[in-house]
């Protein structure tokens, strides 16, 4: 299960039975830790336990991983010039997303850079078009999800 930086997700257990016991652990950023759906507010990835047992003698357990994503640091602009610095446009924790694409539109909305899902961490945009340099200028771009997470738009100003 994925969580966003400052949000909170619930965790969906299951248990059925006579007079079941529910616990929870790790306890850390649980809301409750005796109850089938307790609230994460996750500050990192954790992996949680959940042990049922009934007087039945039935026992079982479960585990789900939380995965804390942070939110994306996007610059404004870059300046791909060759000097070596700000050469690329890097998206500050892009990589986190595994199911991200970024695509980047000129003015006239003709795309002119797409990554691969996931990709775009291994090769960001280097302001070019088609291996030639794009003109100084305001572009255009949408980062999409796979998941559910709604896209980000915005724009980049390319500077040599």
């Amino acid at each position: 299960m994925d969580v966003n930086q400052g949000q909170s997700i619930t965790l969906n257990g299951k248990a059925a039975g006579n007079n079941i016991i529910i616990s929870w652990s790790p306890v850390i950023f649980l809301s409750s830790t005796d109850i089938e759906d307790p609230i994460v507010t996750a500050t990192k990835d954790i992996t949680y336990t959940m042990r049922v047992s009934s007087d039945d003698g039935c026992k079982a357990s479960d585990t789900v991983k939380v995965i804390f994503l942070k939110n994306l640091i996007i610059p404004n602009a870059f300046s791909p010039n060759g000097d070596g610095i700000n050469d690329k446009w890097v998206i500050t924790y892009l990589d986190e997303y595994t199911t991200a694409t970024v695509s980047v539109f000129n003015r006239y909305g003709q795309m002119i850079f797409q990554s691969s899902p996931g990709g775009y961490a291994s090769r960001p945009w280097d302001g070019t078009y088609n291996g030639s340099p794009v003109p100084v200028g305001t572009y255009y771009y949408i980062i999409k999800f796979a998941d559910n997470k709604d896209p980000l738009s915005g724009s980049i100003a390319v500077i040599r």
